[in-house]
């Protein structure tokens, strides 16, 4: 209520066929299970840059760990080590400490989409 809000011009708008090609890096990854609740939820659509494979800071990555891809949070933790986290509160007080060279980082996760309505 009360706030301004105007379309972009035509001029701004890239149609997704131009964004995605030069874009292609990115991988559209489907969200399966609650682990990640209420961060990224069933359905959602994670959009995973592939170039990110270096686990730095806190962030959302996409792994795999024992040949199955999961989204999980993950920390660098001491002894070269990180620490792997869901976000759902039933699941977030029970991380996994992994070495880092067990952990394959296939990618960050920088976009989460849903359907609205």
């Amino acid at each position: 209520m009360g706030e301004n809000f105007s379309l972009p011009s035509p001029d701004s708008i890239m149609p997704f066929a131009d964004w995605r090609r030069e874009n292609r890096h990115l991988r559209f990854i489907p969200v399966h299970g609650d682990s990640m609740e209420p961060t990224l939820r069933p359905g959602d659509l994670a959009v995973v840059d592939a170039t990110q494979t270096t686990i730095i800071g806190e962030r959302i990555y996409l792994l795999e760990i024992n040949g199955a891809p999961v989204i999980r949070r993950v920390q660098l933790w001491p002894g070269r080590q990180v620490r792997i986290t869901a976000d759902h509160p039933a699941l977030r007080d029970h991380p996994v400490i992994m070495p880092r060279d067990d952990v394959i980082a296939l990618g960050v996760v920088v976009i989460c989409g849903r359907h609205v309505g």
